[in-house]
């Protein structure tokens, strides 16, 4: 009898939990109203009515009394005889926020209080054929953490959220951080099942490459099972592997009493999996069925990626360490840190995570960093990350706080660490473990109390490196980030390991940009970002007004960092003029922050030989607010995303400048497959279009590797604050440009300032009616060219220069069916404001 599943998604119901209530018939009163799920109790209030979704938008902070309340979630269903007649039946909770107590058909059958790991109950004896009702009732999170710091004291000291919270295995940003106000909430935020088994089932499958090269592969395949009874038959389990032309079969027999099996298998010519950029994400398919007397009890299938991948920590010819290597060759990082979707759990669904991670694909991000402060994301985003090659750091979750050291906490991390390393460690692109965020350093600077204790210190240097040694043995760990490899003091020290580095801005904005040494260069970033504001539409949620200006909107009830604000606007004035409207406004906040980002990895990656890599802080954001993202809560890019394509593209030209006193010189970088002979084009050109100067370079490029810095020749000194010129460079290979950067010496408002005469075309896809190919040109450079769409669409480019005489072709793709051709597309510059073309 095969293992049956009943999804009990969908509809349930939900009301305020009665405090009058004494007994499950007190329920029956009234008041319920029906709601999806998976859910956030704040989106179950919306969808009913109760609160208005743009005032919640415009003003969370108002809604606080609803974390305060206890909330009671019910649903009713039939269950069918197929599904009554199985040996055992187990309701299986794929997602809890957080405290909760669950009754089926009255009974009382368990407590949670982790909403990180599954939750699963035998309810064999209490399921019926119909009628049946389960009951979840929500107890105030905050509540149980007071208590529970009521009895233990609190542990931190610091600005980093609720003190209360590291009592609470739950998303540590809902009490309030840096990315949004406090949103505290419960629900049902993930798939809920009846899942009824017949003596055994799959309970997991173990695939490890335990070495492997072009020319063969051998993987490791752990089967355990999960029995209901012992029987005197044996149970076998026939594995099938396929793809890439592989047909390869094995069956594994139990003994009885026997509930784990492994074996070896030998793969000739295997193909690898490569992370996004050094190769193809090709996967094998694994298809496990368990068998009883030739009778199917279960089947499992899923992919997996055969590749090793190492953070090599030994010391290089320069001191340094942190390189992560894929299938024995170093990859440079290029990526993001990863933030919950949405501040409300199971608000988004895969079709969400689809958007976000293909953009950072078409940006080139080969990793992002799931961070501490949120929750281990669903099974369709580590999915979609094999597929697209992106390699994913992963924090287990902890944050910017001391933790209990007690036996009860541990216990239950115990549990909530060993059932994550199980669900995620057949990811290919599953690179690295990370024990905490920042916690190690917060504590040697005395930011979570001088003088304090480190409580929690053994979960990240015992409790987890011993799990995973047990559980997941080829990946690397780290206790925390920043990490530092030569001492367990100098988590500061930038070439030592990783870093955090929130002084992007002082060293870029204001000053000369191309002015960075190989002594200020980190080996591996972690985190590093600057602030700026969302989209207008973005923006538009925030408020009703249709008159908002800089002035008139309060961008700081959007902005949770302290002072970030203030200091945004110091480094706008810094470059801009002061904007006219809140469009004019926006945009220089967003190319503030772009232009700060780029110069600081373009910096890194002309030093390959001393940086590995470096992660955007953020890459996405879970609230709409003025934050560090590239892309805004509602998917929208910012300038930042337009420039990352570029600075994170395969193939980089950049200006560098190592002393003040030096000449200014070209590096040319090949992280791609390619070798290539190339011209080196450097050319002065004025703002009028005229080419002042001009010189070419041969450069011989292979793979994975950065060139010589070329100097400048003499005449392009006067380069230096230049208020009528600006260089291009452009890396041109078999007729074909393959790279190109721009670069301006004097902040835009000390720029000459001319109406632009911008010519556009406009040519519909007839292939595609949801698609446009738009052509731009111009006599005159007109920098930083923002186009903005009649309706929603996804563009190939924006944010970029327009040179004297080139024609640049940009591809639209709607979301919906493209507008007429006629239709206006809207064209910003900083030198004439908002033109309608």
């Amino acid at each position: 009898m095969k293992k049956e599943v009943l999804q009990l998604d969908s509809q349930w119901e939900f009301k305020e939990f009665p405090e009058a209530a004494r007994r499950m018939r007190d329920l029956d009163e009234g008041g319920w109203m029906g709601t999806p799920v998976p859910s956030s109790i704040f989106s179950c209030l919306m969808n009913a009515g109760v609160i208005d979704r743009a005032e919640f938008t415009a003003s969370p902070e108002n809604f606080h009394w609803v974390s305060d309340r206890s909330w009671i979630f019910r649903k009713q269903f039939d269950a069918p005889a197929s599904l009554i007649d199985k040996e055992r039946i187990q309701l299986i909770f794929e997602g809890l926020d957080t405290v909760a107590h669950i009754w089926i058909n009255g009974k009382l059958i368990g407590k949670t209080e982790n909403m990180f790991t599954p939750h699963s109950f035998d309810v064999t004896e209490y399921i019926k054929p119909s009628g049946n009702t389960i009951h979840v009732k929500f107890l105030p999170a905050m509540q149980h953490a007071e208590r529970l710091m009521q009895r233990y004291g609190q542990l931190s000291e610091h600005h980093f959220g609720d003190p209360r919270r590291c009592y609470l295995r739950k998303a540590q940003y809902q009490f309030g951080s840096a990315l949004a106000p406090a949103m505290i909430g419960c629900g049902i935020f993930r798939s809920v099942k009846l899942e009824g088994t017949h003596t055994a089932k799959l309970n997991d499958l173990h695939v490890r490459t335990v070495d492997c090269n072009q020319h063969r592969a051998d993987i490791r395949i752990a089967v355990s099972l999960d029995r209901i009874k012992n029987t005197k038959t044996a149970i076998e389990c026939q594995l099938e592997i396929s793809g890439g032309g592989l047909e390869l079969s094995q069956t594994v027999k139990f003994a009885p009493n026997e509930d784990h099996h492994a074996i070896l298998l030998h793969i000739d010519r295997p193909i690898l999996w490569w992370p996004r950029g050094h190769g193809v994400q090709h996967q094998y398919r694994l298809k496990a069925q368990l068998f009883q007397d030739h009778q199917l009890l279960d089947t499992s299938e899923m992919d997996f990626g055969i590749r090793t991948i190492r953070l090599n920590r030994n010391a290089d010819k320069h001191g340094h360490s942190f390189q992560f290597e894929v299938n024995g060759q170093p990859v440079p990082i290029k990526g993001a840190n990863w933030m919950p979707l949405s501040v409300l759990p199971g608000e988004k669904n895969s079709d969400d995570y689809s958007v976000f991670l293909k953009q950072a694909a078409d940006a080139h991000v080969n990793m992002l960093r799931v961070w501490g402060g949120g929750l281990y994301e669903e099974p369709a985003f580590y999915d979609l990350c094999d597929q697209l090659g992106i390699l994913v750091w992963q924090d287990f979750m902890f944050a910017t706080a001391y933790y209990p050291d007690r036996q009860w906490f541990a216990d239950i991390v115990q549990k909530e660490a060993r059932s994550i390393i199980v669900q995620l460690r057949n990811h290919p692109s599953l690179a690295l473990w990370c024990g905490n965020s920042r916690i190690d350093s917060l504590h040697e600077t005395g930011r979570l109390g001088a003088g304090r204790k480190f409580f929690g210190k053994t979960i990240y240097r015992t409790l987890l490196p011993g799990l995973l040694s047990e559980l997941d043995p080829d990946r690397d760990y780290i206790h925390t980030t920043p990490f530092s490899e030569s001492s367990e003091n100098n988590h500061h020290d930038p070439r030592s390991g990783t870093t955090h580095n929130w002084n992007v801005w002082e060293h870029f904005l204001g000053k000369d940009e191309h002015l960075l040494t190989s002594e200020n260069t980190p080996r591996f970033v972690t985190e590093f970002g600057l602030q700026s504001a969302p989209d207008r539409q973005t923006i538009s949620q925030f408020s009703n007004r249709d008159d908002l200006t800089p002035s008139s909107f309060s961008f700081e009830k959007h902005n949770y960092q302290p002072g970030g604000q203030s200091r945004i606007a110091r480094y706008i004035a810094d470059l801009f003029a002061p904007a006219t409207s809140l469009t004019g406004y926006i945009r220089q906040s967003q190319l503030t922050q772009a232009r700060a980002s780029r110069s600081f990895v373009e910096h890194l990656r002309c030093q390959p030989s001393i940086n590995a890599g470096c992660l955007l802080w953020t890459w996405n954001e879970s609230l709409p607010s003025v934050g560090f993202s590239a892309i805004d809560a509602n998917g929208r890019p910012k300038a930042l995303y337009y420039y990352a394509k570029r600075f994170f593209a395969p193939v980089l030209v950049a200006l560098r400048r190592p002393e003040k006193s030096a000449a200014y010189t070209v590096i040319a970088v090949n992280d791609s497959l390619r070798r290539m002979t190339a011209t080196l084009h450097c050319r002065m050109i004025h703002f009028d279009g005229t080419i002042l100067d001009k010189m070419e370079i041969p450069v011989a490029l292979s793979p994975g590797h950065t060139s010589n810095a070329y100097p400048l020749a003499k005449s392009f000194a006067r380069l230096h604050n230049s208020k009528t010129a600006f260089l291009h460079l452009s890396l041109v290979s078999d007729e074909e440009s393959v790279a190109e950067n721009t670069y301006f010496f004097s902040p835009d408002k000390y720029l000459p300032r001319h109406k632009a005469s911008i010519d556009m075309e406009i040519a519909p896809d007839p292939m595609k009616n949801h698609t446009w190919t738009v052509r731009l040109c111009s006599e005159k450079p007109v920098r930083d060219i923002q186009l903005i769409p009649p309706q929603p669409a996804q563009l190939s480019d924006n944010f970029f220069t327009l040179l004297p005489g080139q024609t640049k072709k940009i591809r639209v793709e709607f979301d919906g069916r493209a507008p007429l051709p006629y239709v206006p597309i809207k064209i910003l510059t900083e030198d004439n404001n908002l033109s309608h073309i």
